[in-house]
């Protein structure tokens, strides 16, 4: 893991944490995230930005709005017979 990346990704933590329904939680991942960055741990740094966004968006597009700020509209072609 970059550090970057980790940097990225708390601010994108940081972006989203409003929208917490549990904002307590999701600010102490933060401040868990932000500790482990300051001390070089940059993938634990990154995980607990991930689990902060668990809180604020969904579990299942935590990582993905981690890594770009937003999740990813795919277009999947539609086939017919």
């Amino acid at each position: 893991m970059t550090k970057q990346t980790a940097a990225t990704a708390i601010v994108n933590a940081k972006v989203h944490a409003h929208k917490a329904s549990m904002r307590s939680s999701a600010d102490l991942c933060i401040a868990t995230a932000e500790e482990c960055f300051t001390k070089g741990n940059f993938q634990y740094a990154f995980d607990w930005a991930v689990r902060s966004l668990g809180y604020s968006t969904t579990v299942f597009n935590a990582r993905e709005i981690a890594l770009f700020g937003r999740t990813l509209e795919v277009e999947l072609p539609v086939c017919h017979d």
